[in-house]
């Protein structure tokens, strides 16, 4: 119960910082709106053609996997930038209490972005790939949510080490790595030396999976799509826990 107690606490103080300011509630909304009406309307337009269906699909998982590795980085830096990251490392909370708190305060704030997505695509452009599969399109958002958390921990690592110069990252990285996840093209299309880096690359999986499911060729799931998740989790929260313990022995954790 102890533990319990803990993580909701946690899980309570982060969705103070994230809502305790309009703006927060505004970019809520506000960003899947408008991402939704301009590829909406180029779904509509573009509507016979399976590549539009393509598209839209790519561009709700895009931003998603952006909204999933952001709010995750923005918990840490809203404690940077309030000059409380050390005081919410050192409190008797446990490292994984940590993680898990961080990682739960992101999933529900930003299941609430998939819904209001999928039922905004769904009421208004017709889209109808998350009512004829909604299991196969559920597991996906999970696979992406899981990879998106090991990417902002990577991030997270990043910023510990680097320090606050760093933190830009939390807002760049995801574009450069997404574009090796091959959402709106096939992989042949790149670059022969790439192609293995793109197919190793954390949401290479999902978008093909969901460039699957739209075709009616199947999303593909089977038991080894878990184990690069578990790798990829894995190696950073490793990362993430030898970055805390760098920084509290070299002496950084007082920057933050």
């Amino acid at each position: 119960m102890g533990s319990l107690s803990r993580i909701s606490s946690t899980i309570k103080r982060f969705f103070r910082i994230l809502f305790r300011s309009n703006s927060r509630k505004v970019e809520l909304i506000y960003d899947p709106i408008v991402l939704l009406i301009t590829w909406g309307f180029f779904f509509i337009t573009f509507r016979d053609s399976p590549i539009a269906a393509v598209f839209f699909s790519s561009s709700i998982l895009w931003h998603l996997s952006y909204s999933f590795q952001s709010t995750f980085n923005l918990m840490t830096l809203e404690d940077v930038w309030n000059d409380c990251f050390k005081e919410s490392i050192i409190i008797p909370v446990t490292f994984l209490e940590y993680l898990a708190s961080k990682a739960i305060a992101s999933l529900i704030r930003n299941l609430i972005k998939v819904v209001a997505m999928i039922a905004l695509a769904t009421v208004f452009f017709g889209y109808s790939v998350f009512l004829d599969n909604p299991i196969e399109y559920s597991l996906i958002l999970a696979e992406l949510f899981l990879l998106a958390t090991a990417v902002a921990l990577a991030i997270d690592s990043i910023i510990l080490v680097a320090g606050r110069e760093a933190q830009t990252l939390a807002w760049s990285a995801n574009s450069l790595i997404i574009l090796f996840a091959c959402p709106y093209y096939p992989l042949e299309i790149l670059p022969r030396f790439l192609q293995p880096i793109a197919e190793f690359s954390p949401y290479f999986a999902p978008f093909q999976q969901m460039k699957g499911l739209v075709l009616g060729a199947g999303a593909g799931f089977s038991f080894w799509n878990l184990v690069p998740i578990a790798a990829y989790l894995g190696i950073s929260a490793l990362l993430f826990s030898l970055a805390i313990s760098k920084s509290r022995n070299d002496g950084t954790l007082a920057r933050f």
